[in-house]
């Protein structure tokens, strides 16, 4: 699959025209995929295994901060993940006709409820993106 929609010469203009939705959507799946696969080689363990295993007393000053290394690298690609997967899920809920406002709702599958506000920040000018692009299918 390829993401890159342009070709030498496009103008930013040209550029912003080829997009579409369904598009942006599959690109933010395979995005997330992406990253899930960086994530396995972040480590087998999970964040929980990692912070147990930053608890423990006997680990060397090193491995210490190398834990914490890893930790931060795991949440930062797992926020990439969820944020990739609320965008294709507002995309899709979109362009099954529902409206900007409604499609911007939580996304049980992946975010609780408290976190919505947040996520919708940090998607914030891509949201504004979606808006626009569904604006013109209507």
């Amino acid at each position: 699959m390829k993401i890159l929609v342009s070709k030498p010469g496009d103008s930013a203009e040209e550029i912003e025209h080829s997009r579409s939705l369904g598009r942006d959507q599959s690109a933010l799946l395979y995005l997330s995929q992406v990253y899930k696969q960086f994530l396995l080689q972040l480590g087998a363990t999970t964040i929980q295994d990692d912070k147990q295993l930053l608890e423990a007393k006997h680990i060397t000053h090193r491995k210490y901060v190398a834990l914490q290394y890893r930790i931060e690298m795991k949440e930062i690609v797992s926020s990439q993940i969820r944020l990739c997967q609320i965008a294709a899920s507002i995309i899709e809920r979109v362009r099954a006709g529902v409206s900007f406002e409604l499609a911007c709702s939580r996304v049980p599958s992946v975010e609780e409820s408290d976190d919505v506000l947040l996520n919708r920040r940090m998607l914030g000018k891509y949201l504004v993106k979606i808006k626009d692009m569904s604006a013109r299918l209507n």
